[in-house]
């Protein structure tokens, strides 16, 4: 599992497969998914942008990600809709992980860890 925190700091943890692991990775009691590139999936607090202080606590690395994955097909963009709508802003920790076809999640694969930590300016290793 890869963690985004709010100061820009990614680290990686290994993914059990429980829920509460992506409760304590970022802080939250409730969480929304965003869909991301290859089958990855960002967990997001739910109540993040209901926050006070919501704009000082604005994951950038994560809302980069999240536009990323907007622009893999901008022809779908309804770029009308999308200018009345709230900003595709993320706010506070996510974690992001590997989704399957029969519902679980897992810790990224390779390629997909690759592709994230590349987007993000990160070390592969």
């Amino acid at each position: 599992m890869i963690v985004i925190d709010i100061n820009g700091k990614v680290t990686e943890r290994k993914y059990k497969g429980g829920i509460s692991e992506i409760y304590d990775a970022i802080g939250a009691d409730c969480f929304d998914i965003v869909r991301l590139r290859n089958g990855t999936v960002m967990f997001v607090d739910d109540k993040g942008l209901l926050k006070e202080g919501a704009m000082e606590r604005v994951n950038w690395k994560a809302t980069y990600l999240r536009l990323n994955q907007w622009m893999e097909n901008p022809q779908d963009i309804s770029w009308e809709m999308a200018r009345r709508s709230l900003p595709p802003i993320i706010v506070g920790d996510v974690a992001i992980l590997q989704t399957h076809d029969d519902g679980r999640e897992s810790d990224l694969d390779d390629a997909s860890r690759e592709l994230i930590l590349k987007l993000l300016g990160e070390s592969v290793e």
